[in-house]
């Protein structure tokens, strides 16, 4: 008789796969773009995730975690976004002003000019 070799155990540390949003949002891109919102399709995935063990509710809160983390994280790139807008503005007025500046002294240098002309000689 053959001897069969023993499967090994679980060590205990590995963990169950994870099945958070991330893994929904990927399977659902993978549906064609007609099937994405049709209700059969999705009681099919979510009957399938029930049969393979995967809580939707937990997908669900995982989905408000994500949602809070984008929100917080877009909120201070718009404040950045307005600050550089208001240094823009700041700088496009800047930049308005010296030309106001270098077209007035170009005037009076060339008037200058055309005086000296005129005086000497």
């Amino acid at each position: 008789m053959g001897h069969f070799k023993e499967s090994p155990k679980p060590s205990g540390r590995e963990s169950a796969p994870v099945y958070g949003i991330q893994q929904a949002i990927d399977l659902m891109r993978s549906l064609p773009t007609d099937l994405q919102t049709t209700d059969v399709v999705v009681q099919v995935i979510k009957r399938t995730l029930e049969s393979a063990h995967i809580d939707v509710g937990t997908i669900i809160v995982d989905a408000t975690r994500r949602e809070e983390q984008v929100v917080a994280r877009i909120r201070p790139l718009q404040e950045e976004i307005a600050r550089c807008q208001r240094d823009i503005e700041t700088r496009i007025s800047e930049i308005k002003r010296l030309q106001a500046e270098l077209e007035e002294t170009s005037w009076a240098k060339e008037w200058l000019v055309r005086a000296g002309r005129h005086t000497t000689g």
